[in-house]
């Protein structure tokens, strides 16, 4: 683990040195040319913004080597705008406007520091890395310990932003803002850190948080789709399957009581061909009757049931009756179930006479 880190340290050494050598020699360079064409140079005025009482105060150098203060008006608008022409300076914050922490971290976490430090701000501040705007300053590597000690500087967002638009109504317009180290006089120096660009970096990992945000969010629905779909859809499968089975069922049940109503009306209809079989058609036993009856007899009414005839009707001897018809094969134990009476306008006798029929049962 050492091995790995130790070419990185000393590239970064190198670097900043570099770094440091090359500030140097432009500030050298700078200074060497025309007052007028300093401002095109790049060598921004220094402004300090302190706290004094209740108010924000602007002090701003003069060729003097004094400071000129003057209280920060209120903004101009809530949204913050940069009209052309403001004088570009660079804005040093009193130490008491923003927070400072020191932190102790792992050294290989150096290599993706602000996605780390924004992963710990909610643990480390009372803030949250959306609503803040942060640099940092590295105080100590140690190879040995594989630590990394760093001062964060966190602002909150809405304030920088709204300083930045008082800042703008004196006709300034900050490129770098800095943390002020010590007291001003008589010179003023920075910690180090740059507000401004870390709010731009900032802004452009909040981006890209929410956009990973959104593709987490895109993930995971694609995952729970994933998993659910196909499980509702055999769901919804087994269900239409059931609702099959049921209907197929109902109908099955169906089919068995037809069947079962079929079976019975077949066995009736059997037993009645086989009863027809064995006895007598009722047209033989009207014809057999017609047969045993004397031409001088008629009938009035006649009734069959239960194995048995009932005739009624006249005749000229209807004693006579009941020989023939116990002689009939298909005829027998004739008896008369009511007296014989004359019948006064024909002179005929009126019988009722029973008979059971041979063969049993009614036909």
């Amino acid at each position: 683990m050492t091995s790995q880190l130790q070419p990185r340290l000393v590239r970064g050494e190198s670097f900043a040195s570099l770094r440091r050598f090359l500030a140097w020699w432009r500030r050298s360079l700078v200074a060497c040319l025309p007052r007028a064409l300093r401002a095109d140079a790049g060598t921004l005025p220094c402004q300090v913004l302190r706290v004094e009482g209740e108010q924000l105060i602007l002090a701003t150098p003069r060729p003097d080597g004094r400071w000129q203060r003057q209280p920060l008006p209120p903004p101009a608008s809530r949204e913050m705008t940069m009209p052309r022409g403001l004088a570009r300076v660079q804005l040093l914050l009193d130490p008491s406007l923003v927070a400072r922490r020191q932190l102790v971290l792992p050294l290989a976490a150096e290599e993706n520091l602000r996605q780390v430090l924004e992963f710990e701000m909610d643990r480390r501040t009372p803030f949250r890395a959306d609503d803040v705007v942060f640099d940092w300053r590295v105080l100590e590597r140690s190879v040995a310990n594989h630590a990394l000690t760093l001062e964060l500087v966190v602002v909150p967002r809405e304030r920088l932003k709204e300083w930045r638009s008082r800042l703008a109504v004196l006709g300034f317009a900050a490129q770098c803002i800095d943390v002020l180290a010590g007291q001003p006089e008589p010179a003023a120096r920075g910690l180090g850190v740059d507000l401004l660009a870390s709010e731009a970096a900032t802004g452009k990992g909040g981006t890209q948080r929410r956009i990973n945000r959104g593709l987490a969010l895109a993930g995971l629905c694609l995952l729970v789709a994933v998993l659910v779909v196909p499980t509702w859809r055999m769901q919804l499968a087994e269900r239409q399957l059931g609702d099959q089975v049921e209907a197929a069922r109902a109908d099955a049940l169906a089919v068995v009581d037809r069947l079962d109503v079929i079976e019975r009306r077949h066995g009736g209809l059997q037993q009645l061909l086989e009863r027809r079989q064995r006895e007598p058609a009722v047209v033989a036993r009207l014809a057999e009757l017609a047969r045993v009856l004397p031409d001088d007899t008629w009938l009035q009414q006649l009734e069959l049931g239960d194995g048995r005839m009932i005739v009624q009707g006249e005749s000229a001897r209807a004693a006579a009756l009941i020989e023939r018809l116990e002689a009939s094969p298909l005829l027998g134990a004739a008896s008369f179930e009511a007296p014989v009476d004359t019948d006064p306008t024909s002179g005929q006798e009126r019988f009722r006479i029973a008979l059971r029929l041979h063969g049993g049962g009614a036909p």
